[in-house]
């Protein structure tokens, strides 16, 4: 008296539809992180492709080492004015920008801290001699050079 071998197949059919089941949903489950991420990168890259910034009037006063100039966004993307890098000479500034600055078109304090397509932001630092390069680096890499 044993099991008849066409139960045995019943049995073995319902564990292999039960793990079947489990495993679809694991695919599917894992699926959905996998198209999140992919969306996520498409948002950065699309965000990087559309920026645009530059650098102009970039001026070295003398008489009280500050280097002053200004950073145009010509893309199409909105900018975190707090999220901008700056490089003198290839090396990152730590130091705070002078008193009264950022100026956000022309406007200190500014009431927003973000930079939207077409605005400019007036920016001061002190430096101990003049750069010869100038770099701003955009929360999304893009670099904008001076010269």
């Amino acid at each position: 008296m044993g099991f008849s071998v066409t139960a045995a197949y019943v049995i073995l059919a319902v564990a292999m539809l039960t793990a079947l089941s489990a495993a679809s949903a694991s695919y599917w489950k894992n699926q959905s992180y996998f198209e999140s991420s992919r969306r996520a990168m498409d948002h950065r890259v699309v965000n990087e492709a559309h920026t645009n910034v530059s650098i102009t009037a970039a001026t070295w006063n003398a008489g009280n080492s500050t280097e002053v100039f200004t950073i145009k966004n010509a893309g199409s993307t909105v900018l975190d004015i707090a999220k901008l890098a700056y490089l003198f000479d290839g090396a990152y500034v730590t130091a705070s920008m002078s008193a009264g600055y950022p100026k956000l078109d022309d406007v200190y304090p500014s009431a927003s801290d973000l930079l939207v397509p077409g605005d400019t932001l007036d920016v001061q630092f002190p430096a101990a001699s003049q750069p010869s390069d100038i770099q701003v680096i955009s929360e999304f890499g893009t670099t904008a050079h001076y010269p």
